[in-house]
């Protein structure tokens, strides 16, 4: 039989070890755009409105796993 399992693992450590290296290399670019860095008013208004959502979302996600929490202690 020919592959098995090593051959499974090589290929696997082959493709993580591409995919480190092209974020790495993707990383390399200091003038990369970026979401978070607006540069015209339009822009600002995006990001303020990302924050904005954002951080309600991790209220919502923190109030969620706190009521799971007591929940289970409950139990």
């Amino acid at each position: 039989m020919r592959g098995g399992r090593g051959s499974r693992e090589r290929g696997w450590c082959r493709l993580l070890l591409s995919v480190a290296v092209g974020l790495l290399l993707a990383a390399c670019s200091r003038s990369s755009p970026s979401a978070l860095d607006p540069q015209g008013p339009g822009a600002a208004r995006v990001a303020g409105l990302w924050w904005l959502l954002f951080w309600i979302s991790a209220a919502v996600f923190t109030a969620v796993t706190l009521l799971v929490l007591v929940a289970l202690g409950r139990r």
